[in-house]
């Protein structure tokens, strides 16, 4: 049976990395259990970080992505991972970057979206004071 690997998804400041972190330290102990952000599993996985993740072209992103994803499924024990479906931050855009690949629905065993209320996600985003988030609306986060 292959290892259990837990994404957590959910809008971008939903509270992911927030959760993510707090099962870290409730878990801490636990030898069974690995916690990962999914930029930690890319800057991992790719030559030269995230930052040269970044610099890539779309195609590179996607491969670059695959081997992030798959290189977490080689754990044993449970592995949980955030992780986005898309990025969807220009209120202009009608749909968003998609970013899963097909790696991501091979690995995952399991996936928890957390669907945490528009209004919330707002109050989020502009008290973190550990990311640079741009403002978004209400209106834009709930679709």
């Amino acid at each position: 049976m292959p290892p259990a690997v837990i994404g957590l998804y959910g809008v971008s400041g939903c509270g992911k990395s927030y959760l993510l972190n707090r099962l870290k330290w409730n878990f801490a102990e636990d030898a069974n259990f690995v916690f990962k952000d999914g930029s930690e599993i890319i800057n991992e996985a790719v030559s030269g970080g995230f930052a040269s993740f970044q610099r890539m072209g779309t195609n590179e992103k996607h491969l670059a992505r695959e081997q992030a994803i798959r290189s977490v499924s080689k754990g044993s024990g449970v592995t949980v991972v955030t992780g986005h479906l898309l990025f969807w931050e220009d209120e202009e855009d009608e749909e968003g970057d998609r970013v899963d690949t097909d790696a991501d629905w091979d690995v995952y065993t399991h996936i928890i979206y957390l669907d945490i209320p528009a209004e919330q996600v707002v109050k989020y985003r502009a008290n973190d004071g550990k990311r640079n988030r741009h403002a978004l609306s209400e209106g834009h986060i709930h679709k």
